[in-house]
Parts: structure tokens; sequence; C-alpha cells
């Protein structure tokens, strides 16, 4: 799995790593489990399909009611190919692993550059795993919540509750997540804390991909990470 190295110009970071939830979503059915199961380990394990591509949303909506951000990640991934397609701010930046390296493009500009390690940002999984599943097991507590549809797919919803303390501060959130038990990964969180609201989904979800898509274009020009970071500025 590949993982983040980018500074936070480049990643969203995550405030714990979602467009507002649609009327189709309201109307899921819920199947509550016969007894909720509560641990301090997760009651659950995650993967991330080797060979997949769908469209990752994120929404986060600041408590003090201030503007919400908003992105959205088209992700394909064949074993050790991966491109992430980032939409944000009205700019499309593209973040490309592949075996014959690690690189950067700016289809507007239709210019990359070669960077070093990996260049996609946190998979839904691996974001889901460093924030929940490694998460100290005194500080966490899982609930199995029962089934639910989610547009049309059976999950297993649960809820995690996350204590952290800080000197002189002690909080608390609270995230829902709803994991697809057919692919074993989650396709939606919401994440209630002390700075605001954060919601995940992903949808278009299939185990097909485009090859060509881990190609770089032919006309793309090559310049040096230095001059790409000026044209997005």
């Amino acid at each position: 799995m590949l993982l983040s190295r980018w500074p936070a110009l480049l990643v969203l970071v995550i405030a714990i790593t979602c467009l507002s939830c649609s009327a189709k979503r309201d109307q899921s059915t819920v199947q509550p489990s016969a007894s909720s199961v509560v641990s301090s380990t997760p009651p659950f394990k995650t993967k991330e399909p080797e060979t997949y591509q769908a469209v990752r949303s994120i929404i986060f909506a600041p408590a003090n009611a201030g503007q919400s951000t908003e992105s959205t990640t088209t992700i394909a991934r064949e074993g050790d190919k991966r491109r992430e397609e980032e939409n944000s701010r009205d700019r499309t930046v593209v973040y490309l692993d592949v075996p014959a390296g690690t690189f950067m493009m700016l289809p507007d500009e239709r210019i990359y550059a070669e960077v070093a390690g990996p260049a996609t940002s946190n998979s839904t999984v691996g974001e889901f795993e460093e924030v929940y599943v490694h998460t100290a097991p005194i500080q966490s507590t899982y609930e199995n919540l029962g089934t639910e549809t989610v547009n049309g797919t059976t999950t297993t919803k649960y809820k995690v509750t996350v204590n952290s303390a800080s000197p002189g501060n002690v909080s608390e959130s609270e995230t829902l997540i709803w994991v697809d038990d057919t692919l074993g990964m989650p396709i939606k969180s919401v994440t209630r804390s002390p700075s605001g609201t954060r919601t995940m989904e992903l949808k278009q979800i299939t185990l097909k991909v485009d090859k060509t898509q881990f190609d770089i274009p032919r006309d793309y020009q090559k310049v040096e990470m230095q001059v790409l970071q000026q044209r997005m500025r």
C-alpha cells in the first residue's frame, strides 16, 4: 500500500481521513445486530482491492460555521500501479506511482515532474487503518451497529469513539464507518469532533481499470518539481 509523504500543500490533511448526504442515502435500510459488540480493539479487518477504480469525495464542515471545504479524487489501482486525480480549489492534480517512477502532473498545464517518494495521497484503506486500526486500544472503543444498505451495497456499520489527551486538553471524536462486506473496505465514514464534521464517501466502485491511465501522455512536457510547484501557486 502506498502511503503519502506529501506536504499539506499537496494533500488534504485528515482530521481523522465527502459530499453531503443525498436523499437516496437518507433512505438506506438498517438492520440492527442482535447484540451490538463493544470492544477496545478493532472488530474488523480491511483491505484494498489489487485492481479497482472509484471516486472518493470528502467534505469538511468546520464547527465554527465557517465555509465548508470539498474535494473529489478519482482513484485507480492495478497491483503496484496507482493513480489519483484530485480535484479541489478549481485545480486538478494527478499523483502517479508506477514502476518507472513517481510523478505529479498538472493536466491543465500539460506538464509533469518526477518526485522522490510515493506520489499518491493516502488510500481510503490506508488512512482508515492509520487512524482507527492502529490507534492505541486504551484510547478507542469500537461498536458493531449491524448491517446497513448504502446505495445498494450491503455494509456493516461501526461506531468508533477515540479519546485523545494533550496537556490541559481532553477531546473526543466519534466516527460512523460503513465497511463493504464484499470488498472488505470502508466506503463511507462520518466523523464528528470539536473541530467539525468530516464526511468521506467512495462511489462508482469498479474492479476494472483502464490501463492507459497509468501512462504519462506523450504531449506532456517534463519540468523540474520547483517549476511545477510555481505553476500551482
